[in-house]
């Protein structure tokens, strides 16, 4: 989710340097984020009594990878880094050792997270009454 005192779009900013860009898997991990009034409106439509029951996936209006996402964030500040593919294996390790050392924003749980995709498959949002064209982008985020 992302959105105004968010954390997904300034933890991406914080762990993507501006010039080059080292991510585990070329940053091929792909992600589809919501902003967070969308997903509050999805969450109360979700409420309806015509709804009790029913398990939903919700996701944003577009799939991004983390490098993707990287340029985008830092491309709006005139920086859009340059990608270097760091090995999964090898980032695993890193990142297990960054787990020792306080205050590094990156460790094993975020190296977890990033061997498998977040989005989904079956995106429930047209069936709670909201049309994926209607949904915050990243980029409109951004621009603002």
């Amino acid at each position: 989710m992302f959105g105004d005192g968010g954390e997904f779009l300034s933890f991406l900013r914080r762990v993507t340097p501006p010039v080059i860009a080292p991510l585990p898997g070329g940053g091929e991990t792909r992600f589809q984020p919501i902003h967070v009034s969308d997903m509050a409106a999805l969450i109360v439509a979700a409420l309806a009594p015509d709804h009790a029951g029913q398990t939903y996936e919700i996701g944003g209006p577009e799939t991004l990878s983390l490098a993707e996402l990287a340029r985008l964030v830092r491309g709006r500040e005139g920086r859009p880094p340059t990608v270097v593919s760091v090995p999964m294996g090898l980032a695993g390790a890193g990142l297990k050792l960054a787990d020792a050392v306080p205050g590094l924003p990156l460790g094993s749980d975020q190296y977890r997270a990033l061997r498998l995709d977040n989005t989904t498959d079956d995106n429930a949002v047209e069936r709670l009454g909201r049309p994926p064209a209607e949904l915050t982008t990243v980029r409109e985020y951004l621009d603002r």
